[in-house]
Formats: structure tokens, C-alpha cells, sequence
């Protein structure tokens, strides 16, 4: 690679790009069920709470300790929150930067890679993670996935060094290690990634003759024992973890909204992870998940055909790694694999299809090549946007600006669904007091059960006790249903409906926020049949 400055002036346009593209909506989309229990543990729990609440859930603790921190400095706006992961969206494009540079440094070494080529790898692959939909959706939400991505990018580039720079190690492994142990303690995927880069550097360290690799001699081989300890002391660290994760995953396999896996599942997952994530599953065509699924393959193949490089072996790991793990463990236990989880595969792919591409045998980069990849990398992203209709898909913010408008002096309101509490609290904190949830049993522990206490429920009982003569509820069709039948049934002994209002969320799987007014029945009148709508209305 040529001079410092260009490098670095490269890498910040890449940024810049990056966290462009991410901060396009990021305040028009209502805050939904996962980012408000992040909200909710970050910034209505101490720091000894978050431990314990996330313990009862299905998540480590990390994310939720940067994001505490984060909150303190730039506040709990819908904006402060998810700014979080787009500035890990703009350090995973750094750290992808170095890992091409390097990678293809270590390629050029061996065999003839021209300047332009190197130049090209970085470029590709960078613009590509930028415009990703997959990501992009997932690093402008208040969800540890961004970070996840930044700190396996990381990781990464430091065991590379490491690897290859065996000469002063502890920098390099001390970086590793600690990267490491924040990725476990961020998502439980974070294992497979470990894995293959624990393979990997066993394999450099031990398996693999000099013949095999120019860039590894018998001198310059990373020591054994460099190899020992880091990953000693990483499994050390992770080990008090343990506990709590034999209990989360009982927990998930009581209960989880992945469905069980099929034969569709894994070329699906790995479809929505490169071109969409929201398409409701009536639209996805399992014939082009196929056909990408064996384009990725033949890449792959491609890419290893030059020869086991350390660079390669290791891109080639952690890129297949996520995925053939998580369907390993879905076929064995309980199905983890969805497309959210597979952004820890996509930096590795982009690495790896970059070089391909840029300095393959086969294809040969040509500047219209290029710039028809990036041209339809970034139309699929701009249907990825428009398909979200954020115009008029407004969900709860619609809807807390109809009750805002509404509402009168005395009227109660009720969170009936659970799933949209927490998200109903965050947007009118300001406004109203904290809301009451309809307390209708046992709630799945992917609703937030573990940061819905006891203290905000309230029975149908004690709604008619206040003597409150309207009441206001929030409730959701999308999600699991924590109840069967329409929601008039759990009100129609005391209450009759006003008003409805049906607002649609961007996201398929949330459906439509729903929001009903009703009016006490006069006790004279409780027992009649039959009584009247007076209107309905929706969006």
C-alpha cells in the first residue's frame, strides 16, 4: 500500500461514508420492543442491576455497560441511543480497512499484486459492509449487534498481527485478549468467531509447514506458548459467565421466536444477511437464497485456490464460521440461526470476495466491474429503505401523537401487550407518568420478562376500582400474542370501545400499534348486550 496519508485519508472518506449512509431515518422509526429494554436496562438500572438482569435473560452484559456510559454523555434520546452503534458501525469500517490492507500486504509479499489492486480490495470491500441493508439496519438500532461486529473486526486484525508479527507479540496478543473476552461478554455468537480464530492460531502455530506459507517460517512462526496463554486467559475470563449461560440457554430452549430449522434455512439467513432482513417470508424466493448461497461457495472455492495463506485461512474461518456453527447448534438444541446473527460473517465475506474480485485468476477487475458491483450493492440498499416506508408507516409515534391530542384529564392508560411497554415509556417519559402493564399472566422471556417487575402491573380489577370513567390502551399486533382473541374481550364486562386506531411499524414482524379508547359502563348498564362502537378508525 502506498503512502500513510493516502491510507488514512481512504479510511476516513470510508467512515464518513459509512455512518452517512446509517444516519439517514435514524430518528423517524419509533423505538421498538428490543431497543427499549436496552433503554431500559442501560438507563433505569444500576450497575450491579444490569448484571442480574441480564442474567435473567438471554444476552451478556457488555453492550449494556457501553451503553449506560454512552447515555451519561449524550442523554436517552431515540437519537443518543442508536448513534452508539453507528459510531461501532464507523470503527468496524476502520478496523475492515486495516484487515484488507493487511491480508492483501501479506499476499503481495508472495506473488505479484499491483498497487491499484491493493488499493481496489480496500475500497470494494469497505463500500460494500457500508452499504450492506443487513447492517445497516442492525447499526441504527440501540441492539449490541454493531458493537459485536466492531470487536470481532478488531480481534481480528489483532491476531492477524499477532500472527504474522511474532517478533513483539504482547502488544498484539494483550489486544487480542481483550477485544476478545468484550466480544464474549457482547453476543453469545462471539463462540464461534472465537473458535475459528483459536483453530487458526493453533494451525499457525503447530500444523502448518513453512513450505506451506512464505509469510511463516520456522523463525518467524508464532510461539506456542503466546498461543497457550492468550487463549488461557481468555477462557479464564469467560469462565465465571459460565453459569449464567447454562441457565439462559434452559431458558431459550423452554421458549424462543426463531422457528426450527428446515432445509430452506441456512441459504435464507445467509440471503436476508446479504441483501434484506425485512421481508416478510411470503416474499422470499427460496430459489435465489440458493443461487447466492452457491455464488458465495464458488467464491470461497476461488478464494482459497492460491494457497493456504495465514490471511486467507483466517478470513476463510471467520467468515463460515458464525454460520456453520449456529446451524450445527439449531440442528442438536434449539435454532439460533437468523440473519441478524450472520453480520458477524458479512466483513470477512466482503474481505474475501473483494480479492476475488480484485486479484482473482479468474476475474479480473476492470473499473466498470466496479462500479457496477458497488451500483447495485447500493440500489439494493435503497430498496431495502424503501420498502420500510417510514413515510407512512409511523407505528407508536403516530400513535403517542393521537393520544397526546386526545387524551383527557383523568383517563387511565394501559399497556396491554408487553412488548411494547417499555418502547410506550421511553417515548412519553416526558409527558406522562410511567404506564401500567395489563398483567395477563407468564410473559416469555424474549418480551423483556426479565425488567417487567411486578410493580408496574395492574389487574382489570384494579382498573375498575379507580373509578376512572375512560381508558386508553396500547397494544400490538405483531409479535407473540400474550393473549387469544380480540382485545375487546379482556374489557367487555366493564368497558366498551370508543375508538380505534391501527398504526402501521416498519418492521413487519411488529405489525401495527393499537390504540383503543374505552368507556366504563355505567354499573345501571353492565349487564346489556350488545353495545355499540361509536367509531373506528386506522392508518
Amino acid at each position: 500500500m502506498e503512502k500513510r496519508s493516502h491510507f488514512v485519508f481512504l479510511v476516513a472518506a470510508l467512515v464518513a461514508i459509512t455512518v452517512l449512509l446509517r444516519m439517514d431515518g435514524i430518528a423517524t422509526r419509533s423505538i421498538w420492543l428490543d431497543e427499549a429494554f436496552s433503554w431500559g436496562i442501560s438507563a433505569r438500572s444500576t450497575w450491579s442491576e444490569i448484571l442480574s438482569l441480564t442474567a435473567r435473560d438471554t444476552h451478556p452484559p457488555f453492550y449494556y455497560y457501553v451503553l449506560k456510559l454512552w447515555i451519561s454523555v449524550f442523554g436517552e434520546s431515540v437519537i443518543a441511543l442508536r448513534s452508539l452503534s453507528i459510531f461501532c458501525a464507523g470503527l468496524s469500517t476502520t478496523g475492515l480497512a486495516l484487515l484488507c490492507r493487511d491480508v492483501i500486504n501479506v499476499e503481495s509479499e508472495a506473488q505479484e499484486v499491483s498497487s491499484n489492486q491493493q488499493w481496489a480490495v480496500v475500497v470494494l470491500a469497505c463500500l460494500l459492509f457500508a452499504l450492506n441493508p443487513t447492517h445497516c439496519q442492525w447499526s441504527q438500532e440501540a441492539r449490541m449487534y454493531s458493537l459485536a461486529t466492531m470487536l470481532a473486526i478488531w480481534g481480528s486484525w489483532f491476531l492477524l498481527q499477532a500472527l504474522t508479527h511474532p517478533a513483539k507479540p504482547t502488544r498484539w496478543w494483550s489486544l487480542y485478549v481483550l477485544s476478545t473476552l468484550a466480544l464474549l461478554y457482547t453476543h453469545h455468537y462471539a463462540m464461534f468467531t472465537v473458535f475459528a480464530q483459536g483453530l487458526v492460531a493453533a494451525w499457525a502455530s503447530l500444523a502448518i509447514p513453512p513450505s506451506l506459507d512464505d509469510n511463516l517460517t520456522t523463525t518467524s512462526r508464532p510461539k506456542l506458548h503466546y498461543v497457550g496463554v492468550s487463549f488461557a486467559l481468555i477462557i479464564a475470563g469467560y469462565l465465571p459467565w459460565i453459569p449464567v449461560l447454562r441457565s439462559q440457554i434452559s431458558r431459550v430452549q423452554e421458549s424462543f421466536w426463531i422457528p426450527k430449522v428446515t432445509v430452506w434455512s441456512v441459504p435464507d439467513a445467509w440471503f436476508s444477511a446479504l441483501f434484506s432482513a425485512n421481508s416478510p417470508p411470503e416474499l422470499k424466493s427460496h430459489f435465489l437464497a440458493l443461487l447466492v448461497t452457491n455464488l458465495t461457495a464458488i467464491v470461497w472455492i476461488q478464494f482459497l485456490i492460491p494457497g493456504r495463506k495465514i490471511g486467507r485461512v483466517l478470513t476463510f474461518a471467520l467468515g463460515i464460521a458464525p454460520l456453520v456453527c449456529a446451524t450445527a447448534v439449531s440442528l442438536t438444541t434449539v435454532s439460533i440461526l437468523t440473519s441478524r446473527h450472520l453480520i458477524l460473517c458479512l466483513p470477512f465475506f466482503y474481505v474475501a470476495f473483494s480479492i476475488v474480485v480484485s486479484t482473482g485468476t479468474i476475474l479480473k477487475l476492470r473499473p466498470l466491474v466496479f462500479v457496477m458491483i458497488l451500483i447495485n450493492a447500493a440500489a439494493v440498499l435503497s430498496m431495502s429503505r424503501e420498502s420500510l416506508q417510514l413515510d407512512s408507516r409511523t407505528g407508536l409515534n403516530a400513535a403517542v401523537d393521537t393520544l397526546h391530542e386526545q387524551i383527557e384529564p383523568g383517563d387511565q392508560i394501559v399497556v396491554v401487550h408487553p412488548a411494547m411497554f417499555y418502547s410506550f415509556w421511553h417515548c412519553t417519559q416526558h409527558e406522562f407518568d410511567r404506564p401500567e402493564l395489563l398483567d395477563l399472566g407468564e410473559i416469555d422471556h424474549f418480551m423483556g420478562s426479565s425488567i417487567l417487575s411486578d410493580d408496574i402491573k395492574v389487574t382489570r380489577g384494579e382498573l375498575l376500582s379507580r373509578g376512572s370513567q375512560r381508558m386508553w390502551t396500547i397494544d400490538s399486533s405483531g409479535y407473540s400474542r400474550p393473549y387469544s382473541g380480540p382485545q375487546e374481550k379482556l374489557f367487555q364486562d366493564s368497558w366498551i370501545k370508543i375508538l380505534e386506531s391501527r398504526f402501521l411499524e416498519p418492521y413487519y414482524f411488529q405489525g401495527s400499534v393499537v390504540l383503543t379508547l374505552y368507556k366504563r359502563i355505567p354499573i345501571d348498564d353492565s349487564k346489556t348486550e350488545g353495545s355499540t362502537k361509536l367509531s373506528t378508525s386506522s392508518q
